[in-house]
């Protein structure tokens, strides 16, 4: 039970990452202008980094 919930954690954070980078990176080719609107929070994580 125990290593099934720990692959299906992983899963899951990679599925976030990837979709994290999916969204980050068009507007960081872009210009980071259209993330703020799309999503504020993931727009000041892109600030920061």
């Amino acid at each position: 039970m125990m290593k099934g919930l720990r692959i299906s954690a992983g899963l899951i954070v990679a599925a976030v990452l990837s979709a994290a980078t999916v969204a980050l990176l068009p507007p960081l080719v872009l210009g980071i202008g259209t993330l703020w609107f799309i999503t504020p929070p993931l727009g000041l994580f892109a600030a920061a980094a």
